[in-house]
């Protein structure tokens, strides 16, 4: 009978947060990650952002064209095909991309300027292929986190909810428990 309330409750609080566009997984995640966490991911997109911009910069015009040149692939072949053709084609074109990117700076700046950022770029592309979904992550749990604190507000209650459910839960896992 109590399982069954909690369930219900459940049910409720999921209708709650879609109604508000969240899912209840993004919810749960946000509800038990730490403050410490959070304030981890703050500082890491702030210290990455150079890097992630640099190595979207570097990177594309390059990726443009591999994506521009591979679509006419796509109609005639499946995707693993498609891939290749990327992979094949992304070989030249990168090289050529950071030949003339290490020539311009070269001429530009200097030699040892060149070969730093040439040797960094590889990298800071990583960095920002990982960097951009991760802030959108950051970002939408920043602005959950931000509601919840909002009093009043549907995503406020639903946290208010969370919490109760959580407590709930937790009374009755410790008073099924046989090393109580």
């Amino acid at each position: 009978d109590r399982g069954q309330q909690l369930g219900e409750q459940l049910q409720e609080l999921e209708s709650i947060l879609k109604d508000n566009g969240v899912e209840l997984l993004d919810f749960a995640k946000l509800m038990t990650s730490r403050k410490a966490s959070f304030v981890f991911n703050a500082v890491w997109q702030v210290l990455m952002f150079p890097f992630a911009v640099l190595g979207t910069i570097h990177h594309i015009l390059p990726f443009t064209i591999v994506r521009a040149l591979s679509k006419r692939f796509h109609s005639r072949h499946k995707r693993t095909d498609v891939s290749l053709y990327r992979l094949l084609l992304s070989i030249p074109i990168y090289l050529i991309a950071y030949a003339v990117i290490g020539f311009l700076l070269a001429r530009g700046a200097s030699t040892s300027t060149a070969i730093a950022w040439l040797s960094l770029a590889p990298f800071a592309g990583i960095v920002a292929l990982e960097y951009w979904p991760a802030l959108a992550r950051f970002i939408k749990r920043w602005r959950l986190r931000r509601q919840s604190f909002k009093q009043g507000t549907p995503f406020n209650q639903a946290v208010k909810k969370f919490r109760r459910l959580s407590r709930e839960l937790r009374e009755i896992v410790s008073s099924t428990d046989p090393g109580n």
